[in-house]
């Protein structure tokens, strides 16, 4: 199974003796581990590359950063010839193929079940400069456009190579550089068991764990603390805790998945309630709307009555009026020739909108006075119809945002029931499926 496992730390003048860097070169290619060497910028030859690398020890300032060191952890679902590409693909990404780099896997005899690569890298181009520049701080490393965080990087770029190379062999696996905890993995992660460690518990009695007094400064005989075992281990072996952690994860596996299915059951219960309840309030919903419709409809069949009442009342006032000024004509203009009054003459020859002509000013202004008060009144009561229809349309969306508002609470208990039972977020959409 593939896991993710980095460690990454630097070799230099300042806190280590003289030859360290050299000597971590003859170490990872000593002959017992029988690893595969390759080597970029330097030479690849155990003795070779450590003559070069005391040349560099010994040519660069005091203080000098001499290499960093990577231990990386290989996929076991690679071959060999694979893993050989992923690490050297992983190590140009990363300097770009400009400062010497030299790398051993280890993956015969006891590493046959934990496949690792040394990694080596003399972080300076030919010009002298440095690539990767590890010990820079954040804000200089922003300055020079480089990612600002640089463990964070060399971490990442890892992860994307070895997943790329997994994908590309046709594996499913993946490594996840993340911690269990942000990858909302519920489980104890177990510490690390190396091979000094088996060997211990296979072949040698184990030790008793006892305080140890250590220097900081390898430059220092002088032990500067001391690191009390008894109280960290808790007079356990690496193997034993382990065993216990692999103990609480199985327990744990067993209570989640109790959880998990009466987390399902009581989901599944209160959506059928909620859906049954939505079904209710929609049919609910459909028979008020469909009544507000019937009264809205029959508002404007009374409002259409009313137009038709007011017209046929304006019709007859129109009539009456027309036969009382025919009466007051009839009543003032015996004996006259009608062809030699106009007005008469006028009134007699048609009932129409004539009788507004200019040679009777004053019949034909009440006339078009009693003809715009009727235009009028048919006005302002289309003008109510269309305001009442538009409030009755606002109730209805005021209604409707108080069903939404409803469904919200409903959702907002529903999660309060997963934060008690201590079950993890669940997005709306994800409940609802």
């Amino acid at each position: 199974m593939a896991i993710y496992s980095l460690n990454y730390s630097s070799v230099g003048k300042a806190k280590h003796a003289a030859g360290t860097a050299g000597a971590h070169l003859r170490y990872i290619t000593r002959p017992g581990a029988e690893a595969y060497v390759e080597s970029s910028g330097m030479p690849s030859g155990r003795a070779s590359a450590k003559r070069w690398m005391d040349e560099q020890e010994r040519i660069s300032r005091q203080n000098e950063s001499m290499i960093g060191k990577f231990m990386v952890a290989l996929p076991k679902e690679l071959s060999g010839e694979e893993q050989n590409v992923l690490v050297r693909n992983y190590i140009e990404e990363l300097t770009e193929n400009k400062c010497p780099w030299f790398f051993a896997i280890h993956r015969e005899g006891k590493d046959s079940n934990n496949p690792h690569a040394h990694i080596v890298i003399r972080d300076r181009d030919a010009s002298g400069k440095r690539v990767l520049d590890m010990s820079a701080s954040k804000k200089d490393r922003q300055k020079k456009g480089m990612p600002i965080d640089a463990m964070e990087h060399i971490r990442t770029v890892w992860e994307t190579s070895a997943n790329k190379a997994l994908q590309v062999s046709g594996h499913n696996a993946r490594i996840d550089r993340r911690s269990l905890k942000a990858q909302d993995i519920d489980r104890m992660p177990q510490i690390h068991v190396g091979p000094n460690a088996q060997h211990i518990d296979h072949n040698v009695q184990s030790p008793v764990s006892k305080p140890k007094e250590v220097a900081n400064d390898v430059r220092v005989s002088k032990p500067s603390r001391i690191i009390n075992y008894p109280e960290i281990d808790k007079g356990l072996s690496r193997s034993q805790y382990n065993a216990q952690i692999r103990g609480a994860n199985a327990l744990n596996h067993a209570r989640q998945r109790f959880v998990t299915k009466r987390y399902r059951e009581l989901r599944k219960d209160l959506w059928s309630m909620y859906r049954a309840e939505l079904t209710d309030n929609t049919t609910t919903h459909k028979q008020s709307l469909r009544e507000q419709i019937e009264a809205i409809e029959e508002q404007k069949r009374q409002g259409l009555l009313e137009i038709k009442r007011k017209e046929a009342l304006d019709s007859d006032n129109l009539l009456l009026r027309r036969a009382n000024l025919a009466r007051y004509f009839r009543s003032t203009i015996r004996g006259v020739n009608i062809r030699e009054n106009p007005l008469a003459a006028m009134f007699f020859a048609s009932s129409e909108e004539r009788v507004s002509n200019e040679n009777t000013p004053n019949h034909g202004l009440e006339l078009r006075r009693l003809e715009q008060h009727y235009k009028q009144q048919v006005e302002a009561v289309k003008t109510q119809t269309a305001a009442h229809y538009l409030q009755k349309r606002e109730a209805i969306k005021q209604r409707r945002s108080v069903e939404r508002s409803m469904l919200e609470k409903r959702y907002v208990a529903a999660s309060s029931v997963r934060k008690r039972s201590g079950l993890p977020e669940v997005e709306h959409h994800q409940l609802a499926a």
